[in-house]
């Protein structure tokens, strides 16, 4: 009984041990994975953002403010997003007092005020604006992406498109 005790007290003890170490190594293990999992969907989600808003500001670019307001022009603009990048519900231009001019989308949305919002704020004293997913007037999730150019010849205006949430 004695040998018996001798020889099983240790084993017991280092049993003990050794589940101990494996359940720190497994814990540390899953908890690596799920950073690493939550820092690659960050990163991805960041990119494809920032890939929609550097598509807004090549548009404010590549199309003077006349264009943009000319009818049909935003519409074609959008329906050229929506098959390239996938995810754009709909475009405004918001002129320098927060008015919008054109609008191009499924909604109803027009001849809003945006001079007192927070996101119109942010984007004349930034540049760019990207919000959290929120559901606004359109009583739906989505994100907001705005960007402001300032044309050499004329006041600023801010290109304002609505991203689908459900793709994120």
């Amino acid at each position: 009984l004695l040998t018996a005790g001798v020889a099983f007290i240790p084993v017991c003890f280092l049993a003990a041990i050794d589940y101990q170490v494996t359940q720190k190594a497994i814990e540390s293990e899953n908890a690596l994975r799920t950073s690493r999992l939550v820092s690659n969907t960050r990163r991805t989600l960041s990119f494809l953002l920032l890939e929609r808003r550097y598509a807004l500001q090549f548009l404010v670019r590549d199309n003077p403010l006349e264009d943009l307001n000319r009818p049909g022009r935003l519409g074609e603009v959008l329906k050229n997003l929506q098959e390239s990048f996938g995810g754009f519900t709909d475009l405004e231009v918001v002129d320098a007092q927060g008015q919008q001019i054109t609008y191009s989308g499924p909604y109803e949305l027009t001849n809003f005020d945006y001079s007192r919002q927070t996101w119109f704020a942010e984007v004349v004293d930034q540049g760019r604006y990207t919000s959290d997913v929120f559901l606004g007037y359109r009583q739906s999730p989505h994100i907001v992406v705005a960007v402001k150019h300032q044309p050499p010849n004329g006041p600023f205006y801010v290109l304002r498109a609505t991203l689908e949430a459900e793709r994120f």
